[in-house]
């Protein structure tokens, strides 16, 4: 929907039309891989989710996507074969635009990604984006990953020697 409002704030003299605020999905990368990733919009963290998909934290489903994914407010009355349904293939979507995102070697890069449904837009690469929102054991576990690829990068270049 942002992307949609922002379109049309761009192409036309209607800027009262924007209904709502970006959500942002923030994907921690260490060595070109995904760790975890923040979904937030400006005023609510809405979860985390890690690269192969687990969400930790409830991440909130609107009213829209349950009826047209769902058939209703209680999501175990089935699911919806559209493609906008598709939570595992629109997160497969982010982790390969976050990861290609990051140039080869980079030890640590924050890649925001405004989702626009399945039109994905990176919106900020920030080299500093430690300290968001991520829990302790988060944190140490990134850096441990940091670490260790410095670790194997050192016995790579003294096996060439």
């Amino acid at each position: 929907p942002w992307y949609a409002n922002f379109k049309q704030v761009l192409l036309s003299d209607f800027d009262s039309l924007v209904s709502e605020p970006p959500d942002e999905i923030k994907c921690h990368v260490v060595w070109g891989k995904v760790f975890v990733a923040e979904w937030v919009t400006p005023k609510l963290m809405l979860g985390y989710i890690f690269r192969h998909g687990f969400v930790m934290n409830t991440i909130v489903i609107s009213p829209e996507y349950q009826q047209l994914c769902y058939g209703g407010e209680r999501i175990d009355k089935g699911t919806s074969a559209l493609a906008a349904c598709d939570f595992g293939g629109w997160w497969r979507g982010i982790v390969a635009v976050a990861e290609r995102a990051v140039p080869k070697g980079v030890d640590y890069m924050r890649v925001d990604i405004f989702p626009n449904g399945w039109e994905f837009v990176v919106n900020e690469l920030s080299v500093a984006g430690y300290a968001t929102l991520l829990e302790d054991w988060m944190l140490r576990e990134m850096m441990r990953r940091v670490q260790e690829g410095y670790s194997w990068r050192g016995a790579e270049q003294h096996e060439k020697k």
